[in-house]
C-alpha cells in the first residue's frame, strides 16, 4: 500500500505542476496584458513539505489540504468543466486509495469550504453523484459515496427538500452492502416452481439482476460463460447462478427464457419485492451480487467478470 500511495501522490503532484503553473506577469510574459480572468482560472495543487517523507503522512496532508487554494466563492468555477471537474475527478482518484477515516475527514473538510457559497455547494454534490453514484461510473464507489451522504446530512447546508434525495440515496446505499448478509428474494421459475435466494445451497452465489433482451446482460451471460474459473464452478455445483428478473412483464420474460442457460435458474421476482419493497437497489441492468455460502455479500452491484474472479481467487486464499 505505501507503494501504491508514494506513485499516485506522485503522479497527483507531476500532473499539477505541468498543468496548473503559476501564471506570469504581463511583464515576465514579454509585456503581454494577461489574459481575461475568467480564461485564466486554473486549480493550484498543494504540495506536502518535502521534509514529510511517510507516505500515509502525505496521503493525509493532500487528502486534507487538497482544495486549500480553490476559490469556492468564485461563481465562474461552476462553468469550468476543464477546470472544476478535472480537479474534482483527480480528487477522487485519491480519496479511492486513503483509508475511510481519512477519506472521511477530507470529505467533510471540502464541504465545509465549499458551504462559503451555495451554488458551489450543490454543484460539489452534483459531481459527487455523478463520479460516485451514477451507475454508469467507471469510478462509482459506493462506499465512498456513504461517506459523502453522511457528511452532507450531518450538517444543515440543505433545506429539507434538498435533503430527502440524499436521504434516500444513504436508506438505499445502506442496503445489502458488502460484509453484510443480503435480503432474501423469492422468485417463481417458468414451470412455476418457487424458492427462494436463501435456499440456494452452494459455496458461492451469483446473483444475476437482469431484462429480457438486454445487450449487456447477453454480453455479461456470454462473459461468465467464457470464464474457465467460473464455468467450472457452476458446472460442478459449488457455484449457482440466479438469474432474477425484477420486473412484471411476464410474457417477454417467458420469451427470453431459452436465453438463460439451463444450469442457472431463472426466476422472477414473485411478490415485486424489488421495485415495490425497495428490498435491493437495483438503479441499473445488469447487476451482479457475489454471496458467499452464508449469503454474506461480497461484491455488489458489479459488472465485471475479472472482479468476481478475483474476489473468489482472494477469497479462497
Amino acid at each position: 500500500m505505501n507503494r501504491i500511495y508514494s506513485y499516485v501522490l506522485s503522479a497527483v503532484l507531476v500532473a499539477s505542476l505541468c498543468a496548473c503553473g503559476n501564471r506570469r506577469s504581463g511583464a515576465e510574459s514579454g509585456g503581454q496584458q494577461p489574459a481575461p480572468a475568467a480564461e485564466t482560472r486554473s486549480f493550484e495543487m498543494v504540495v506536502p513539505p518535502a521534509v514529510m517523507t511517510d507516505t500515509e503522512e502525505r496521503m493525509r496532508f493532500m487528502t486534507e489540504h487538497y482544495w486549500d487554494k480553490f476559490d469556492f466563492s468564485d461563481s465562474l468555477y461552476i462553468g469550468l468543466e476543464e477546470v472544476t471537474e478535472q480537479a474534482f475527478a483527480d480528487y477522487v482518484d485519491l480519496l479511492q486509495l486513503a483509508p475511510r477515516d481519512m477519506a472521511r475527514v477530507s470529505v467533510e473538510t471540502m464541504l465545509g469550504k465549499a458551504a462559503v457559497y451555495k451554488p458551489m455547494y450543490l454543484h460539489m454534490l452534483e459531481l459527487y453523484d455523478k463520479y460516485l453514484y451514477d451507475p454508469n461510473s467507471p469510478m462509482r464507489n459506493e462506499e465512498l459515496y456513504l461517506v459523502v451522504l453522511e457528511a452532507v446530512l450531518a450538517d444543515d447546508k440543505l433545506d429539507e427538500y434538498e435533503r430527502v434525495r440524499p436521504a434516500y440515496q444513504l436508506s438505499m446505499a445502506r442496503r445489502n452492502r458488502v460484509g453484510t448478509r443480503a435480503a432474501d428474494l423469492g422468485y417463481t421459475t417458468a414451470d412455476g416452481s418457487q424458492g427462494t435466494l436463501y435456499g440456494i445451497r452452494a459455496d458461492f452465489t451469483l446473483l444475476f439482476f437482469n431484462n429480457p433482451g438486454c445487450p449487456m446482460c447477453k454480453e455479461l451471460r456470454e462473459e461468465i460463460g467464457d470464464s474457465p474459473l467460473l464455468s467450472e464452478m457452476i458446472n460442478r455445483g459449488t457455484m449457482k447462478v440466479l438469474a432474477f428478473y425484477p420486473d412484471a412483464e411476464l410474457d417477454e420474460w417467458r420469451d427470453y427464457a431459452s436465453e438463460i442457460p439451463a444450469s442457472w435458474i431463472n426466476g422472477y421476482d414473485t411478490r415485486q419485492a424489488v421495485n415495490n419493497e425497495g428490498v435491493y437497489d437495483v438503479r441499473a441492468i445488469p447487476s451482479l451480487y457475489l454471496l458467499d455460502r452464508g449469503k454474506t455479500v461480497l461484491l455488489k452491484d458489479v459488472v465485471s467478470v475479472s472482479a468476481l474472479e478475483d474476489m473468489i481467487f482472494d477469497y479462497k486464499q
